[in-house]
């Protein structure tokens, strides 16, 4: 297949992560201190293990972030797309009552397809990265099998996204992920090189790059029922070997990729928590202070004076011991100085901003009890 058009991608990719990157730090902030598990790939290429996860998870002294994230997440689908109710309608003006019903069962027919799929799995975890990154990419898929409709999340730290038409949607996509060679053969067949056949023969579990790159087609034929002629373009290439593997088309858009806070001048966005990030920050730093007085606070901060006697350089003090010396001004305990009051409300304060930011305290209710 040609190579002038995996040249054109693989560069237009290497442009995209270099203007990417300058971006990332801060999403890799905002999902540290709440979801480290949705940072992966941020800031670099490592990949993150469950241990990595959950040591991170356990540097997070306050849990008032995720807490916050999670209900303004829950809300926002609850709001949004509920799987209890029909959210979705169909409207065409000026319809008469036969019309209505076949709009309405239509309608119906549309949202139970919606929520008989994985969507209700799927939105929630994507609308937690629009919270957390602030955009996310959904490809909307058909199941060969059976028609249904399939909503696949993928990793934002894998997409790179950029605009046909300045300031319109994010229509130009490209993703970079890695399939074992077994993995590649069973999906591209004989179009991937001898190098990934030969991996799949005698060491399946090798992993192989790739990037799927969709975008309007400028040359495209309407009305035309050629994969290669469709308005969106859909092209996969095996990075290693810079050649396109895979050419096909779509009538629309597959990806869906809301923005929440658009960066100015950036194709990219930021989410709710990146407000709320500098309040996170400072509690967990309070918070550590706060570890480190009610340690002291609990052992006790002693000043020795060598009397000739008492050496307070090879001393401890425990429980039951007897000291030797000369004075009992050789051992004295220190004040820490700690307002313990002030802390702990210096900590609801903080924890109240960081629900305010997020929206949290918004959510429920103002009077009577939580629903």
């Amino acid at each position: 297949m040609s190579t002038n058009a995996a040249d054109y991608w693989l560069r237009r990719h290497a442009a995209s992560k270099a203007d990417r990157m300058r971006h990332e730090h801060v999403w890799r902030n905002c999902c540290d201190l709440t979801f480290p598990e949705l940072g992966e790939g941020f800031n670099g290429n490592t990949v993150e293990d469950a241990s990595t996860v959950q040591n991170k998870k356990a540097e997070m002294l306050d849990s008032t972030g995720s807490d916050a994230a999670r209900l303004l997440t829950s809300s926002v689908v609850g709001g949004m797309t509920p799987a209890n109710s029909l959210w979705l309608g169909m409207d065409v003006g000026d319809e008469s009552d036969e019309e209505r019903r076949w709009l309405d069962h239509a309608s119906e027919r549309v949202w139970e397809a919606v929520h008989g799929g994985n969507f209700d799995a799927a939105g929630f975890e994507a609308q937690l990265v629009g919270v957390c990154v602030g955009w996310f990419v959904m490809y909307v898929d058909e199941d060969p099998a059976d028609g249904s409709i399939t909503f696949h999340l993928w990793p934002a730290s894998q997409c790179y996204l950029a605009e046909s038409k300045a300031g319109g949607r994010a229509d130009i996509i490209m993703r970079e992920f890695e399939l074992t060679a077994e993995q590649a053969v069973a999906e591209y067949g004989n179009e991937v090189s001898d190098a990934v056949r030969k991996d799949a023969a005698e060491h399946p579990t090798r992993k192989h790059r790739f990037l799927w790159c969709i975008g309007p087609r400028s040359n495209y034929v309407p009305g035309s029922l050629n994969s290669q002629a469709l308005p969106i373009a859909s092209m996969h290439i095996e990075c290693s070997q810079k050649r396109v593997i895979r050419e096909r088309g779509y009538h629309e858009h597959p990806c869906v990729v809301p923005r929440w806070m658009r960066l100015p001048a950036s194709v990219y966005a930021t989410g709710p928590v990146a407000n709320a990030l500098p309040t996170i920050r400072e509690l967990n730093e309070l918070l550590r202070l706060h570890k480190i007085s009610l340690a002291r606070n609990a052992a006790g901060v002693y000043v020795g004076v060598d009397d000739g006697v008492f050496n307070p350089a090879g001393f401890r003090v425990t429980g039951g011991n007897v000291i030797v010396a000369n004075s009992i001004d050789s051992l004295r305990e220190l004040p820490t100085g700690t307002d313990f009051p002030v802390i702990l409300e210096t900590v609801r304060q903080m924890q109240a901003e960081i629900r305010r930011l997020l929206l949290a305290d918004q959510m429920q209710p103002q009077d009577g009890p939580a629903m």
